[in-house]
């Protein structure tokens, strides 16, 4: 069992588990929930610290009742909190309301099938359960929650559909539906007026499709050699991508006079540390939870960068008699 889950949970203590899974939790500006979601990361902390025990011996009686113990709260936080917010966006007439509840069916479905595996096959199914919840927080809520988050603030940004939980999605032939989470932002993408820069936008997003498919693999079993391979490959294409696309955008918001200069460099810069950090992060350390930060920052790139302050520019732009 080691050997299957060893690239994922790394040889860390509880107490820094925890600490990376709080350092990555994003604020939902709704009290609450955000403290439910922090009880989610305890119980998220827990379950890990079952895997390890599981990691160094045979499971017995003991080992398997703190296991269910957690599988409980896990079930009694999926029901409590899950029926809570979907009170408060009915409330609030939120208009994701109808896939958001779908998306918590989708996690209960998958919570119950893996318990069943778990159960009927082995309790190596533990490690399913370990990449799903950590996923979830991640998928559902650094981001879906996020949108009923900026919605109660007045400010709404639709989202395409995302990718099923590993136990709800895999098919009796034992492959994975494809995701459809960075996917489907070819369809959302911009026109940003200028066609050299959306060619650079399309090819951007059209490798953040294919990551798309190194994380549903990463779901579902420890990263194979192909998987580190794509991945390297994804971070030099974003640090040439980076070199090029910024420094072009860059010469003609100074070439043209662009008012947000200023504030578009230091956007810039900001996404150049970020990757650099990961990808001197990933050179040094295979782990998945790095892999998770980029496919994190790949997502606020395309929402808060191109979707809003490279959206800014066209107006501008066309003025110019740009295109």
């Amino acid at each position: 069992m080691a050997d299957d889950s060893a690239e994922f949970t790394r040889d860390l203590s509880r107490e820094e588990f925890q600490g990376m899974l709080m350092g990555r939790l994003r604020l939902i500006k709704v009290d609450r929930f955000h403290q439910e979601h922090i009880t989610l990361i305890g119980i998220i902390t827990d379950l890990y610290a079952n895997v390890r025990n599981l990691q160094r011996q045979k499971p017995g009686p003991r080992e398997m009742k703190a296991l269910d113990e957690v599988l409980d709260r896990l079930k009694g936080y999926a029901t409590f909190h899950f029926q809570a917010e979907e009170d408060f966006m009915a409330q609030h007439k939120f208009p994701g309301l109808d896939a958001h509840i779908q998306a918590h069916r989708r996690f209960v479905e998958a919570l119950l099938k893996v318990e069943d595996r778990m159960r009927k096959e082995s309790v190596t199914h533990v490690l399913d359960l370990m990449h799903m919840t950590v996923g979830w927080l991640f998928d559902h809520i650094n981001q879906v929650d996020m949108q009923y988050s900026r919605f109660v603030e007045g400010e709404y940004v639709k989202l395409p559909d995302l990718p099923q939980p590993v136990a709800a999605s895999r098919e009796t032939t034992g492959k994975t539906a494809p995701s459809r989470k960075l996917e489907n932002f070819a369809d959302m993408l911009c026109d940003v007026g200028v066609e050299r820069l959306n060619s650079d936008h399309r090819r951007l997003v059209n490798r953040m499709a294919r990551f798309a498919t190194t994380m549903t693999n990463l779901t579902r079993h420890k990263p194979s050699p192909q998987d580190w391979r794509e991945i390297d490959q994804l971070l030099t294409f974003l640090n040439d991508f980076m070199r090029e696309h910024f420094t072009l955008e860059e010469q003609m918001f100074t070439q043209h006079g662009y008012p947000q200069l200023a504030q578009h460099k230091r956007e810039h810069e900001v996404l150049r540390n970020r990757v650099t950090d990961l990808t001197r992060r990933l050179s040094r350390e295979r782990e998945v939870l790095g892999v998770m930060d980029l496919h994190q920052l790949l997502f606020e790139w395309f929402i808060t960068h191109i979707q809003k302050s490279d959206a800014a520019y066209r107006d501008f732009f066309q003025k110019k008699g740009l295109g």
